[in-house]
């Protein structure tokens, strides 16, 4: 009997998550994570078949900004870590925000 494979499970990190994205729609298999919440594996144009069993890193900008209103904020500063993912993340968030003419300044952390 042959055995018919129909989705990968895994992995929980986004950046290998990209890597299987990439190619697992080319044999008609879903995959599923249960961690990688990188906003990137949103795009259903590069990745139609990935799906996740936890919210995108983007599905806390609401909780943000309600913070922002329930307290009249007129001004904010973010500070973040310089990867891909918190990129992203910052990047929805301002425009959520509509923030057009935000000065974003970067910040080096090293050990």
């Amino acid at each position: 009997m042959e055995v018919k494979f129909i989705m990968i499970e895994g992995s929980w990190c986004s950046l290998v998550c990209k890597a299987t994205g990439q190619f697992v729609p080319f044999f008609n298999l879903i995959q599923f994570s249960h961690g990688a919440s990188s906003p990137e594996m949103s795009n259903k144009e590069y990745f139609p078949t990935f799906f996740r069993g936890v919210p995108g890193g983007n599905a806390k900008n609401a909780a943000r900004i309600a913070l922002l209103e329930h307290f009249s904020w007129k001004r904010i500063g973010i500070l973040f870590k310089d990867n891909t993912y918190h990129r992203l993340v910052t990047h929805y968030y301002l425009c959520t925000l509509n923030c057009i003419a935000f000065n974003q300044k970067k910040f080096s952390i090293s050990n």
